[in-house]
């Protein structure tokens, strides 16, 4: 119940000041039973709660609080990685970026105009898809130093990812493409299949937004006919008999005694 609480309050279903009435109660009586509890609304709201300008200072001190408590009481092996797992779910750990990430690599002018085109034009308020299409053919496709292909592709999976409202517009884009590029659907769609793949193999809660996404221009990409009702069938054929044997199994026979 809680967690359905804290998922209400993530997505502003409820106020904030629900799950933050809770997680100072259960720091008040810090319990063993309270310590699963807290970890579990920590690890559905916590990051968002420290996020908002207007909870943020109250959060960060409940989260000291918490680490306090653990330092304080002595607890078993099982309640102190719940609390570990639930700070680091609220404030995770600063990635360092190594040389070769590709990171802090210099992007050429053509590399910044397509991310200006996809992530930033096509995501504009009444935003023209054929003005789009037009500039993105202007390309120079066929240039040896410039892989085109690979960078449009990295900033449409990337509006997939972080911009759920705005993938229509990328798949009547792609729509539009795909006379010119074929090769563009095919690439999209295995990496759509492969994400999906990784997603149903290692269901990890921070990749769910990125699933959702993917399936969505999945099926979008279906509506402006770039891919067939088979593949669709496929698709779902596969993702539902996921995890299950091919055919049905009948139940062992137990021998009497």
């Amino acid at each position: 119940m809680l967690a359905f609480i804290a998922e209400l309050v993530k997505f502003k279903v409820a106020p904030p000041i629900f799950v933050l009435r809770v997680i100072k109660t259960l720091l008040a009586d810090f319990t063993p039973t309270h310590v699963v509890l807290l970890c579990t609304v920590m690890e559905a709201c916590g990051r968002y709660l420290f996020l908002l300008p207007h909870t943020h200072s109250l959060m960060e001190g409940y989260v000291q609080s918490m680490l306090r408590l653990r330092h304080a009481r002595h607890m078993d092996l099982y309640h102190q990685t719940l609390i570990d797992s639930a700070y680091f779910s609220v404030l995770p750990p600063v990635r360092i970026r190594r040389k070769g990430d590709g990171e802090g690599e210099e992007e050429s002018v053509v590399q910044k105009y397509i991310k200006y085109i996809i992530l930033h034009k096509l995501g504009e308020p009444g935003a023209c898809v054929d003005d789009i299409i037009t500039s993105l053919r202007r390309l120079p496709w066929s240039s040896p130093t410039e892989d085109i292909l690979k960078h449009v592709l990295k900033c449409m999976l990337k509006i997939a990812y972080t911009h759920y409202t705005t993938i229509p517009a990328l798949a009547d884009t792609i729509s539009g493409l795909n006379p010119y590029h074929s090769r563009l659907i095919v690439t999209l769609v295995d990496c759509v299949w492969e994400h999906v793949q990784n997603g149903l193999e290692v269901p990890l809660k921070r990749d769910l937004q990125r699933t959702l996404g993917v399936v969505r221009l999945f099926g979008e990409m279906y509506n402006f006919m770039c891919i067939s009702t088979g593949e669709v069938m496929d698709f779902l054929y596969h993702v539902l008999h996921f995890g299950h044997a091919e055919t049905p199994t009948p139940a062992p026979i137990s021998t009497p005694i």
